[in-house]
């Protein structure tokens, strides 16, 4: 029996940044800040490549070309550790890809990945 997806509302999303309140530990306030924004770019691109559905969509295309989904999954986390590498040393020409915006990508994931390895369970 397939597993039904949780494809949570822009509220849920929204009120899992209210909670807890980390005062003035910065690495904890910067850390739930990141979170935050990529829950954002998460349900916002989920809606984009997977129609809102599946949450795998784009990744199950992998396994047309005999690809698992967690090592398709995978490529991707490496594209963006080469990226970071690369805007370590030098600016992005890109001006909207920041490498902020390439970490948050990498732990969304990183997020994606567990998921697809809990779909296996």
């Amino acid at each position: 029996m397939k597993k039904k997806i949780f494809i949570p509302t822009k509220e849920v999303i929204d009120s899992f940044a209210l909670e807890p309140n980390f005062g003035d530990n910065a690495l904890l306030v910067s850390t739930k800040n990141l979170y935050k924004k990529c829950i954002d770019i998460m349900y916002k691109k989920n809606h984009d490549y997977g129609g809102g559905i599946d949450p795998l969509y784009n990744f199950r295309n992998c396994e047309m070309l005999g690809v698992s989904v967690p090592k398709g999954i995978l490529v991707r986390m490496m594209d963006k550790i080469s990226r970071i590498n690369v805007l370590l040393d030098s600016e992005a020409k890109v001006e909207d890809e920041k490498i902020e915006d390439t970490i948050g990508d990498l732990c969304n994931y990183c997020s994606i990945l567990l998921f697809a390895l809990s779909e296996k369970k």
